[in-house]
């Protein structure tokens, strides 16, 4: 992931945070779905 240095620090580390979690939860959604079906 390419984070833009002009950002501060606690921005880039909440947003990069905030993507990981989203990412988990899509996937953990997908997964389920997989298993459901």
């Amino acid at each position: 992931m390419n984070i833009p240095k002009n950002l501060p620090h606690c921005v880039k580390c909440s947003n990069f945070i905030q993507a990981l979690g989203t990412d988990i939860i899509y996937i953990k959604y997908e997964f389920e779905n997989e298993v459901k079906t």
